[in-house]
């Protein structure tokens, strides 16, 4: 059995305006640094874990408060979907203006594509990816600092759930979630726990 610690980077500007924010590379808030501060006062990883992030800013800056002295790897794989000409925008303003798109969002899932951004097909063959990058590692401990796409998708993934239903995970700026790793399946130890300055 291996623990894959899944992180979700620190709160941005525009996660508290509930913007689409998948590619687009933002720095944490003075909040989203304190958030991820506090993570680091009270969560500790053994010497030999193996330490991933995200190429984007929010996730390699969460990741460096984190694990400070730590030796560290940026992962692309780990990257938010890229939801296109979404970007940055309101999904209900988005919903108004592409009924249909939504539509076909939520009715054909795996076979939609972001306008001009990506599929989600491609995604979720990057998470597949990823899963099984987790489960050859020999490494006993892994810790991801991710995004919310990335975290909901792998939970269902490893759980056996299927993509579609991955909104039924909550996942907070500054969360923990935990996955205990058999073989190509996982179990569930925690879910979005998040940390108070003590």
């Amino acid at each position: 059995m291996k623990k894959l610690y899944l992180i979700r980077h620190g709160e941005v500007v525009e996660s508290t305006k509930m913007l689409l924010t998948g590619s687009t590379d933002l720095p944490l808030t003075k909040s989203g640094v304190r958030e991820m501060e506090t993570m680091a006062a009270q969560f500790k990883l053994s010497e030999n874990a193996l330490i991933l992030h995200s190429p984007l800013l929010r996730a390699r800056q969460s990741a460096e408060i984190l694990f400070k002295d730590r030796k560290i790897e940026s992962l692309p794989k780990l990257c938010e979907i890229d939801f296109g000409l979404w970007e940055n925008q309101r999904l209900k303003e988005i919903t108004k203006k592409n009924k249909e798109m939504i539509n076909k969002w939520e009715n054909d899932f795996e076979n939609f594509a972001f306008p001009e951004g990506e599929s989600v097909k491609n995604f979720i063959k990057r998470i597949e990816e990823l899963a099984d990058f987790f489960i050859l590692s020999k490494n006993k401990e892994i810790a991801a600092v991710a995004h919310k796409g990335v975290i909901t998708f792998l939970l269902c993934r490893f759980l056996g759930i299927p993509y579609q239903k991955y909104a039924a995970f909550q996942v907070s700026t500054g969360s923990l979630s935990i996955l205990n790793l058999f073989e190509k399946y996982g179990t569930l130890s925690a879910l979005n726990i998040t940390y108070e300055k003590k």
